[in-house]
């Protein structure tokens, strides 16, 4: 499903200006006759359009919308490396005021030992398998925790990045190392899509962003399958980030996920009436579903039951 409209309400049009510019955002780019193709560029376009936000925690949680990319131009028989790196896509850090996000001063330091990149895990490869799949970068989780041993990206919560993909050709013997992931030469080539940006949070903000992760759950089919209507879901359009039906979703902070199963999931079980007091449970009737009563667990960073009146 997807929003009822295809722009965002009035209280929302200040996400599309200053200081998220939101200008020429190619699904192509092309550089040394090497061509790369964001694939997922309609679902990053529109989480742009509302200013997308990615979830930090101290395990680590994988992004969503990810990177996906498909390349072509390359030469067959050249082997390369595909790393990608996350850099800040300005000196500022922000805040969110009810209806925008606005810069409250400049961005934390960074020491240069914690600014990592993140390899392919099939890298390196020859150009003729790179271009014959596509390359998916949903392995890779993002973290606040400034310790981190596990490889993840380190980043500061309330900080603006972006994505860049470096295309590197690899000689014999020679290739990215856990130290220097990303080496630099004249044959190395970089792909930054201006519509992957993201602003970091612990807990979300945008309560539209909220519903577009919801929207493009991949388990939702089978919900829809069960006679979950997924309106169940939706926000009145009418509300405003400042009313409490538009507040209540993001008013707790994610937890730490180690899950490998991607960044939201959706479960549904059979429960108990003595179901223990952690678990939101709704009859069956009311969720179109028969029998007596189900636990409906929503691993999207919020809590949910707001959502389901």
């Amino acid at each position: 499903p997807c929003l009822e409209s295809s722009s965002p309400p009035p209280a929302f049009v200040a996400l599309s200006v200053d200081p998220f510019q939101k200008g020429h955002s190619p699904a192509v780019l092309r550089f040394k006759g090497i061509s790369v193709t964001l694939e997922n560029n309609s679902v990053w376009k529109q989480f742009h359009s509302y200013g997308t936000e990615m979830i930090l925690t101290k395990s680590g949680r994988r992004m969503f919308p990810y990177c996906r990319y498909r390349l072509s131009g390359l030469n067959p028989s050249q082997r390369y490396s595909l790393v990608l790196s996350i850099v800040p896509a300005d000196q500022h850090k922000y805040r969110w005021n009810t209806k925008k996000w606005e810069v409250i001063g400049a961005a934390e330091y960074q020491a240069q030992g914690l600014i990592r990149a993140f390899p392919h895990q099939n890298s390196p490869c020859l150009g003729s398998e790179w271009m014959n799949t596509l390359v998916s970068f949903y392995k890779l989780k993002l973290t606040n925790n400034m310790s981190d041993q596990e490889g993840h990206m380190i980043l500061h919560s309330m900080h603006r990045y972006i994505p860049r993909l470096h295309v590197i050709p690899v000689l014999d013997g020679d290739g990215p190392t856990a130290d220097q992931p990303v080496i630099k030469g004249p044959e190395s080539m970089t792909f930054t899509f201006p519509q992957t940006e993201f602003v970091t949070v612990t807990t979300y903000q945008n309560p539209w962003i909220i519903q577009l992760k919801i929207n493009h759950n991949p388990f939702a089919k089978g919900f829809r399958e069960e006679g979950i209507h997924p309106r169940l879901f939706k926000p009145k359009l009418g509300d405003s980030p400042g009313t409490k039906e538009a507040q209540s979703p993001v008013t707790k902070p994610a937890e730490d996920d180690d899950n490998d199963g991607g960044a939201m999931e959706i479960s549904m079980e059979k429960t108990p009436q003595n179901a223990a007091s952690g678990d939101f449970c709704v009859g069956g009737s009311e969720l179109g579903l028969p029998g007596s009563r189900w636990s409906l667990t929503i691993d999207i960073d919020f809590s949910i039951p707001s959502l389901l009146r």
